[in-house]
Order: structure tokens, then sequence, then C-alpha cells
């Protein structure tokens, strides 16, 4: 395989990798689910480091850009789920706070009132 084609497919699945991290894992109730690829990419960091495979200043920026990267696209998720429960949260007050209204047919015929209101809250 030569370089671009290798560089291509590596690109192809960091951009997977981002796309299952935020959309999949990061907006979870479980907190935890996101919090697996920045610490499995940290204890890639480690284990590297503990075997002097890291050996200039470019690959700890680029570890350091990856783990930041990861870490804020995990609160991103999370900022995003809770501002959609607070939208449904909203929507659903909305509803049951809204004031009943009387049919055309009810406002004609009072008897019919009572009709109206218990088909209304159904």
């Amino acid at each position: 395989m030569n370089d671009t084609a290798s560089y291509l497919l590596s690109l192809a699945v960091g951009i997977a990798i981002l796309l299952l991290h935020r959309f999949v894992l990061s907006n979870r109730p479980q907190v935890w689910l996101g919090a697996l690829l920045p610490a499995a990419l940290l204890a890639v960091i480690v284990s590297f480091s503990a075997q002097g495979r890291i050996k200039g200043l470019r690959e700890w920026v680029l570890f350091g850009v990856g783990l930041a990267v990861l870490c804020g696209v995990w609160a991103s998720g999370q900022d995003a789920r809770k501002k959609h429960l607070q939208r449904e949260d909203e929507r659903t007050d909305a509803i049951h706070t809204r004031p009943r209204q009387e049919t055309h047919a009810a406002r004609k015929d009072p008897a019919m009132l009572d009709l109206a209101v218990m088909a209304m809250s159904r």
C-alpha cells in the first residue's frame, strides 16, 4: 500500500471513530460510555511512553491534540444531550399547562361542555 492510500485510510478511520464517538457514545445517559475512547487513547499514550515509542515533541503534541479532541467531543455530546432533554421538558410542560379550549358545540350548548372537556382530557 502506498503512502497516499495509507494516509487516506487512516483519515477515514479517524473520521469514522470521531463520528462514532460523537453520535453514538457521547450523548448517552451513561456518561462513562463517552469516556471509553479518551481513556483508551490515554492508555495507548502511557503504553507507548513506557516503551519509549514516543520520541519527539511532534508525537506528544499529536497525542495531546487527539486526547483534547476526544474530550471536547465527549463534552459536546453531553451538552447536546442536556439541551435535548431540556427542550423535551419544555415541550411536555407546554402541553400539560395549555389552557383547555371549548369546542364549537360546547359554546352553543352549555350541556355539551362536560362532554367536550372529557373528550379533550383523553
